[in-house]
């Protein structure tokens, strides 16, 4: 029993292939805001899936440039549990986020509401916020960890951005760590999803 993770489009789509009772939500219309509109937040609603003390997380810059506008699938729970909801500039609910569904086949299915085929500026214009960021990561990571019944993932957890590839080579495991942040790092912590057998050795 796997689990797949999810973007509105994919769930319309699988919804108009008649897998829909599988997702746990129902998705009723997608909705195109023009940037210049784009005022509303997504709010984490259960810690576990986010950052201890970060409520907010922007949504919005979600177009292919400045002038882009961005889409949200709108949907409605169908025995999903949402553990974030998009919610307008005065704080109103537009539609669950980030939604958990274990459904009648054993089969895990999260689902975020946004069409990553239109594209994710993952660049703040002015004082913007981007997509990605320490407190989605956090999000990102806590959802894998549910997708795979708690298996350990190789990851970082650190919140500057670290590449991590890992791959067989000629008898050898391979490890790759890239820092892209253009800092040095003094220390770094690595999740493995086992441990290593035998001789490591680090390579510059």
């Amino acid at each position: 029993r796997g689990g797949v993770f999810l973007d509105g489009r994919a769930a319309l789509a699988l919804q108009e292939m008649g897998y829909g009772r599988h997702l746990g939500v129902e998705v009723e219309k997608r909705i195109h805001i023009p940037r210049q509109m784009s005022a509303s937040l997504e709010v984490v609603l259960d810690e576990e899936f986010g950052l201890p003390g970060s409520r907010y997380l922007m949504s919005l810059q979600m177009g292919n440039g400045p002038a882009g506008a961005h889409a949200i699938y709108v949907s409605r729970l169908r025995g999903a549990r949402a553990v974030s909801e998009i919610q307008s500039a005065d704080f109103k609910p537009i539609t669950p986020g980030l939604t958990l569904h274990e459904n009648a086949l054993g089969g895990r299915v999260a689902t975020l509401p946004y069409d990553f085929d239109s594209g994710v500026a993952d660049v703040g214009w002015g004082k913007h916020p981007r997509f990605y960021n320490y407190v989605r990561k956090r999000q990102l990571l806590a959802v894998l960890h549910w997708l795979n019944r708690d298996r350990r993932l190789l990851h970082t957890p650190e919140p500057a951005p670290f590449i991590v590839e890992s791959c067989g080579v000629g008898g050898y495991e391979l490890l790759v760590v890239v820092n892209i942040s253009g800092d040095a790092a003094k220390s770094l912590r690595l999740e493995l999803p086992a441990s290593p057998r035998g001789k490591v050795e680090l390579l510059d």
